[in-house]
């Protein structure tokens, strides 16, 4: 997100509200609207914790049940009112139609299955829900869902070291503000998330 982005803040102090840490981050200009790319990326941040939580402990706290809100919120307003669709995953040009057509039944199985699971657990309001009631929507939104979790989740596993990293500054500093974060994110060289949606053995398990 960093092209529309800056962070701000990055802290594991308790809040107020008796939740753990967070990190937030504000545009760089004031916009009314957003491209679908924007939101998915939206989404993998929002997603990171319960990704990076899967990867590190081979399981998650109770502590990602408001960014699994967020995420099913944010499934809701692009298949509910934003006109957004699943992304059509790009497949190689070598690949005959048939073979093409099995890896994608393959993919979208697995993107409806983890997705419909995601957000079959988290907590919905009554505006948002509604969204989802239609089972034409829910199911296009469970894609959108799956996908961002298995990009999440192979990003935290490709960048494993790095994130131990970022703890390790936190545990010592409690929190990291602006420019510190900006410094410390750029000294650890991070990785995009590759990922191979052709080879179902690699993909994440809920």
């Amino acid at each position: 997100m960093g092209d529309t982005h800056e962070a701000s803040r990055l802290t594991i102090r308790m809040r107020s509200d008796g939740s753990g840490g967070h990190w937030m981050a504000r545009e760089k200009d004031d916009r009314f609207v957003h491209f679908r790319s924007e939101y998915f990326k939206s989404m993998l941040t929002t997603m990171a914790a319960l990704a990076a939580e899967h990867v590190f402990y081979g399981e998650n706290t109770s502590g990602v049940g408001g960014d699994m809100s967020s995420v099913a919120h944010q499934a809701a307003i692009m298949v509910g009112h934003a006109a957004m669709p699943p992304e059509r995953v790009p497949m190689p040009a070598t690949m005959t139609r048939s073979e093409e057509e099995a890896a994608r039944k393959k993919l979208d199985d697995y993107f409806l299955d983890t997705g419909g699971k995601l957000l079959a657990v988290a907590s919905l309001s009554d505006h948002y829900a509604e969204a989802l009631t239609r089972p034409d929507k829910r199911q296009l939104a469970a894609r959108i869902v799956g996908h961002a979790y298995l990009v999440a989740y192979k990003f935290a596993e490709q960048n494993k070291d790095a994130i131990s990293r970022v703890a390790d500054e936190l545990v010592e500093r409690r929190e990291l503000n602006g420019d510190e974060i900006t410094q410390l994110m750029d000294s650890l060289h991070l990785k995009p998330a590759v990922v191979d949606y052709l080879e179902e053995r690699t993909w994440p398990r809920l």
